[in-house]
């Protein structure tokens, strides 16, 4: 959508993200996950194809996938089907496929 020094947001319709480049002073305390703030971010992908071709492309540039992935994650009546794997910062990404 925009971006700028230090900064970029990206969005779909109504919705959208910000990140910003920390602050040295603030790099201290590292991220992890499971601390209070954000767990992890997920972005749609449009079919079952679409998340098995980006993990080829993850894996092809030597990033780690997580949790098994890609994997059916969902349930019965909320299937999605979704690869994860972890930034730089150790920010956990996911590319899933929810039908409907």
């Amino acid at each position: 959508m925009e971006r700028g020094t230090g900064w970029a947001s990206f969005g779909y319709g109504m919705f959208y993200i910000t990140l910003v480049q920390i602050g040295e002073q603030f790099a201290v305390r590292g991220f992890h996950r499971k601390a209070i703030g954000v767990n992890h971010l997920a972005f749609p992908a449009p079919s079952i194809k679409a998340v098995d071709d980006f993990h080829a492309w993850v894996l092809a540039r030597g990033v780690a996938v997580r949790c098994g992935s890609p994997r059916d994650m969902g349930q019965p009546n909320q299937p999605n089907y979704a690869v994860y794997f972890a930034d730089a910062d150790r920010l956990k990404l996911e590319y899933v496929h929810r039908p409907g």
